[in-house]
């Protein structure tokens, strides 16, 4: 399935699939509602890809994503989906009344929902069997998944990027307070604090050992820097900087210490 803007959402018949004249969002989604379904019996959904006319268009083109799998959990009726592939062209959802297919379109419809699209509510869209795991902070919304989505380039822009990324996934996660994660999978590594942080703590108490007395300390300074980030931290944006730094400090901190022995 090929991801373009402009989602439009039609229920199937109740005994004929419908074709749906528009694909799952992932840049600028419009703002059609997701309509449920009518009538009785089973009825399907089914996502049509537009992405011959977005090749036509190079502009449109270079924003292509391919939607590859997601999974919606702790939605309304829908308890875990499992992962759904998505096919090139067309993926069909099919199943009774109320099993939950309108509500798999709209999980997904909040990987990047329009504006005048109501954003997840826990009270209305967390499974009420289970609210009361919320109001008990048993349950923390902020690292609660609703949806999460995998994601490759088309053909074409991969043709554009450098070869050891090609074969990467783009990997989306919204959770239950609307707050959004993301990472990409099957790319060189990036590195984390998580992945430096044990280093930066043997540093620091390399340079106390050789230079105490100093005030704050090493470890001190180091805390003070790290103290908000979690270990999944990339290292970027105003946590690089600070530890440029303080590694250029403590780094000629050690170096003088050696010289001086």
């Amino acid at each position: 399935m090929t991801v373009t803007p402009s989602p439009a959402w039609r229920a199937g018949a109740a005994s004929q699939p419908t074709p749906i004249d528009g694909p799952i969002p992932a840049s600028r989604p419009s703002a059609s509602p997701l309509p449920s379904s009518s009538g009785s019996g089973n009825d399907s959904r089914v996502c049509q890809s537009s992405k011959n006319r977005a090749l036509n268009n190079p502009r449109r083109r270079k924003k292509l994503m391919k939607l590859k799998r997601a999974r919606v959990t702790n939605y309304r009726s829908v308890k875990d989906s499992g992962w759904i592939d998505f096919e090139p062209g067309k993926t069909i959802f099919v199943g009774p009344n109320e099993a939950g297919k309108s509500a798999i379109l709209r999980a997904l419809q909040q990987i990047n929902a329009p504006k005048d699209v109501t954003n997840f509510d826990p009270l209305r869209d967390y499974p009420r069997g289970e609210y009361n795991d919320i109001t008990r902070n048993i349950v923390d919304q902020a690292k609660t998944d609703v949806v999460i989505a995998y994601f490759e380039l088309d053909g074409d822009d991969k043709e554009a990027i450098d070869e050891d990324f090609r074969a990467g996934l783009y990997v989306f996660g919204r959770c239950l307070d609307n707050s959004y994660w993301a990472k990409l999978e099957g790319v060189p590594e990036k590195p984390t604090l998580g992945t430096i942080r044990k280093d930066l703590q043997r540093l620091a108490a390399h340079v106390e050992s050789q230079k105490a007395g100093a005030s704050p300390t090493a470890a001190e300074a180091l805390e003070t820097i790290i103290t908000k980030w979690t270990d999944r931290q990339y290292i970027q944006g105003e946590l690089a900087p600070a530890l440029k730094v303080w590694l250029r400090d403590n780094l000629s901190r050690a170096r003088s210490s050696q010289t001086d022995s």
